[in-house]
């Protein structure tokens, strides 16, 4: 019998009355631990916190990566 899902491929899933919760933050700390940087001080990010985002925004992030990853070629 299995048990219920915990870790899978770096990422961590929890569950509570309102839904499951999936977090990378394990996989992020265990990165920053292998280059030696768990100690380093956060700074503050460029992008609104809890942001929903729409059909939109995630096309246009696609379409601007796909064409910086191009440029950079």
């Amino acid at each position: 019998m299995l048990s219920k899902l915990k870790y899978f491929m770096g990422i961590e899933f929890s569950r509570s009355k309102r839904g499951i919760f999936m977090s990378q933050r394990k996989y992020a700390l265990d990165i920053l631990q292998d280059r030696g940087l768990s100690g380093v001080k956060p700074k503050k990010f460029p992008m609104e916190q809890n942001l929903k985002l729409t059909n939109e925004m995630v096309k246009y992030f696609i379409i601007r990566t796909s064409i910086g990853e191009w440029l950079e070629d």
